[in-house]
């Protein structure tokens, strides 16, 4: 049996490129001057920060948590369902980082120390027997590694660096930290965590000249993505170049070849392309107009998931996502087109599904819990014995873990501030599955017609979700506290009705987060 497998997500490659380039462009290989967010706002600047000359030292620190809770619904075809649930999870992630600024000049030095001391999920009740339910992971980490890696230079024209770091390119559908959270004039519905994590070595250059030019080449030993579960190993080599770091105006592409091997064997070696562009437009004074976009490829071939007649399958995926935000003083939109291809037959030579990092967050409940919910219990079903004869090979490798996949996705949200300190947000997420939505066991049980994970024929609609959120920050004191709370319900379409030609009924949910930066 042939699953959908999603490689995008876990080839993660980044620019890492010294200096400050835009944060929709890359991550920096060492720490810089803070960057003022996306979509307006002011920078934070930890309290813990001592200035020496022109250089620094700095002791970054986020606590973090998030209550979330989202009703039951149903996940497969003999009427199992996910009870309603309640997750925890807290946030301690703590850093140290200097600059030397200008104090050796022309040369320069940066390093940096970062670590999740606490992260994670603890879910109560426990669901059905699955495997990945969602929110990933389902337990509380102790001290994850995020970074530990120094760089030197001589000027903008040459730097050298390695270490542990982690990733983020463009608008993090492919490549993502795990740290581009909600910002001022953002609209998003985030609460990220993780993040692709590397050991990297590199050479680099920029920003030069007066187009912001830069590049990079490295090569990684990939520590941590979703695509790399227990008992793989992966290798990466990477070069990307960029222009605009630090301009209005600016883009980039990055290519990467990843090879990738699990314990038993099995293989995948790919190619990754990742464009992105933005731009942005001052109509007025008041009034501001950005465009962002990313757009992705992967090609290569796979044995993860081998069918007896293509133990090699092709890979060849494709996803995009565009934004335009209009920024007022006050108040403005934020629209977001999404596209990940699906996977319209199961059983051929070729996998053509997208899979984007499950912190490209789009909406609370459609992706993030009824889709990986869904797909968590495939591995489950399909891989019983005594319902399908020998179990197929790399089940593990076909939940979603909360992604967005196989879908074409319309987002308009608006934001209004009421006073400076509160931001209200919110509005429909409409979807559309890009082929029907086809899950592996039962479309095998139905004689290869597709079926979704409740037996249903699916229709191609995925559903409309209503979301609303408020966020309030302030800063007494110089420390930045960041207070959220959203809700959402989802009304499910065409694509999840059941073997009864029923959809299942309205899906709701809810988070309320707590951010506090010292």
């Amino acid at each position: 049996m042939h699953a959908r497998f999603g490689l995008a997500a876990g080839l993660f490659v980044s620019i890492v490129v010294c200096g400050a380039p835009a944060a929709a462009e890359g991550a920096r290989a060492a720490p810089s001057r803070p960057e003022p967010p996306p979509h307006g706002g002011a920078a934070h600047e930890p309290v813990l920060r001592l200035e020496l000359g022109s250089g620094w030292v700095a002791v970054p620190l986020l606590l973090a948590g998030t209550v979330e809770a989202v009703g039951s619904f149903p996940v497969d075809r003999y009427g199992t369902r996910l009870p309603q649930t309640t997750t925890l999870g807290p946030l301690v992630r703590a850093g140290l980082a200097a600059d030397s600024g200008r104090e050796l000049a022309p040369f320069g030095a940066a390093g940096e120390v970062e670590a999740d001391v606490v992260s994670g999920w603890s879910a109560s009740p426990e669901g059905p027997p699955a495997r990945d339910l969602p929110p990933r992971p389902r337990e509380v980490d102790q001290l994850t590694l995020r970074r530990a890696h120094a760089r030197v230079s001589f000027g903008p024209y040459v730097h050298l660096g390695g270490g542990f770091m982690v990733n983020h390119w463009g608008l993090g559908l492919v490549g993502n930290d795990g740290a581009h959270g909600w910002a001022p004039g953002s609209a998003q519905f985030v609460d990220p965590r993780g993040g692709d994590r590397v050991l990297r070595g590199y050479v680099a250059t920029g920003p030069v000249g007066g187009l912001g030019l830069g590049g990079l080449v490295g090569l990684d030993r990939v520590e941590g993505d979703d695509n790399l579960l227990p008992g793989d190993e992966a290798h990466q080599l990477v070069g990307a170049i960029l222009a605009g770091q630090g301009k209005p105006h600016g883009g980039g592409v990055f290519a990467a070849l990843r090879r990738q091997e699990t314990r038993d064997g099995r293989e995948l070696e790919v190619m990754l392309l990742d464009a992105t562009a933005r731009g942005r437009l001052e109509l007025s004074p008041a009034l501001a107009l950005e465009l962002a976009t990313e757009l992705a490829w992967v090609s290569g071939t796979t044995t993860f998931v081998p069918t007896p007649d293509h133990p090699e399958q092709d890979v060849q995926q494709l996803g995009g996502v565009m934004r335009g935000t209009l920024a007022g003083r006050d108040g403005g939109g934020v629209l977001d087109l999404v596209y990940a291809g699906g996977d319209r037959n199961l059983d051929d030579d070729t996998q053509h599904g997208f899979r984007a990092d499950p912190s490209f967050a789009t909406g609370l409940l459609l992706y993030r819990w009824v889709m990986a919910a869904q797909s968590a219990r495939t591995p489950v079903n399909a891989g019983d014995p005594a319902l399908v004869g020998l179990p197929a090979t790399g089940l593990e490798r076909t939940t979603t873990r909360g992604a967005v996949t196989n879908t074409i996705a319309v987002f308009p949200r608006g934001y209004y501030r009421p006073v400076p300190e509160l931001e209200l947000y919110g509005g429909p997420l409409f979807a559309w599955s890009a082929v029907p939505l086809t899950e592996p066991f039962n479309t095998r049980l139905a004689g290869g017609e597709p079926r979704n994970a409740l037996a249903g024929e699916p229709g191609r609609y995925l559903g409309t979700e209503l979301d609303l959120g408020a966020r309030a920050r302030v800063a007494p004191a110089g420390v930045e506290l960041t207070l959220g709370v959203e809700g959402g319900l989802l009304l499910p379409g065409a694509a999840f009705e059941d073997a009864t030609g029923e959809p299942p009924p309205p899906v709701a949910g809810g988070r309320v987060m707590l951010e506090v930066r010292p």
